[in-house]
């Protein structure tokens, strides 16, 4: 389980070595200070030890800019798009300056289209997970894993059709990329099912 943030006091560049180097020990010093409080405080945790140690998790770094950027008003408007090849109904999860969180249910979902998965300027490239096209503010929702897992479902199923027809990625056959989805178990719209 996860007793400490390394947030606030600390910035960190999840892009820069020296500052995920400085953060990583700066969480295990405090991970340490936490398991030192309750052993102090907290009967039968006298002997309790560390046996593991997760690496730090960045939450965001770089994202693409893509054919279509993904915004904060899409995922509050819950909006649909024609190139649909995800949905998302993650909260927004945002961790803002310091120590203060601001946490927003959704209310619905969003499709997330083709073209958030696709860059600007770079020819037969396919992105998924974190790295999608989206501002910040709807990155805070994105982010999450079972939405990274969909994109990533996505973004495959979409290079396999491009590779298997002549590779071309942005000449797609939506309405064929959408079936495969489909059969593959993907969810695409609110009336196929869980959502």
């Amino acid at each position: 389980r996860s007793i400490s943030r390394v947030q606030g006091s600390v910035e960190v560049d999840g892009t820069d070595v020296r500052d995920l180097t400085r953060a990583e020990v700066e969480a295990r010093r405090r991970a340490m200070a936490h398991l030192e409080y309750l052993k102090r405080t907290v009967p039968g945790y006298e002997e309790a030890i560390v046996i593991g140690e997760s690496p730090l998790g960045v939450r965001e770094t770089r994202r693409i800019i893509g054919e279509y950027v993904l915004t904060l008003d899409d995922l509050l408007r819950n909006a649909r798009f024609p190139d649909v090849v995800a949905l998302n109904a993650r909260a927004l999860d945002r961790h803002l300056k310091g120590d203060v969180f601001k946490f927003d249910l959704l209310v619905g979902n969003h499709d997330i289209p083709l073209r958030a998965l696709i860059p600007q300027g770079v020819r037969n490239l396919l992105v998924a997970g974190r790295c999608i096209s989206s501002d910040h503010e709807a990155h805070a929702s994105l982010r999450g894993a079972a939405t990274c897992m969909a994109t990533g479902h996505a973004a495959g199923a979409a290079a396999a059709l491009a590779a298997g027809a002549g590779g071309q990625v942005r000449a797609l056959d939506i309405s064929a990329l959408q079936r495969t989805l489909k059969a593959q178990g993907a969810i695409l719209s609110t009336g196929q099912g869980a959502f």
